[in-house]
C-alpha cells in the first residue's frame, strides 16, 4: 500500500483513475503504480490532472502533489 496527500486551498473530492478515494488535505491509501488525479468538477484548477508513479511512500512521508485554484466557482 502506497500513501497519497494531494494539495489544495480547500477540501475537494480526488479522484484516482477516475474514482472517487477521499478528499484533499487528507493522507490517502493507494494501490502502487502509475495513477492519473484529479478534482473532478468545476475544472477551476490547474493542471487538470497530474499523472505519477506512487511507489516507496510511507504514511509519515507520502508523495505530496498539489492543485492550484485558477478562479470560477470555487
Amino acid at each position: 500500500m502506497e500513501y497519497l496527500f494531494v494539495r489544495y486551498f480547500r477540501r475537494r473530492n480526488v479522484f484516482l483513475d477516475g474514482n472517487l478515494i477521499g478528499k484533499t488535505n487528507d493522507s490517502l491509501r493507494v494501490e502502487k503504480g502509475t495513477h492519473q488525479i484529479d478534482l473532478g468538477k468545476p475544472k477551476n484548477y490547474s493542471p487538470e490532472f497530474i499523472e505519477i508513479p506512487v511507489t516507496d511512500t510511507t504514511q509519515i512521508f507520502p508523495l505530496e502533489i498539489e492543485f492550484v485554484y485558477v478562479g470560477g466557482a470555487p
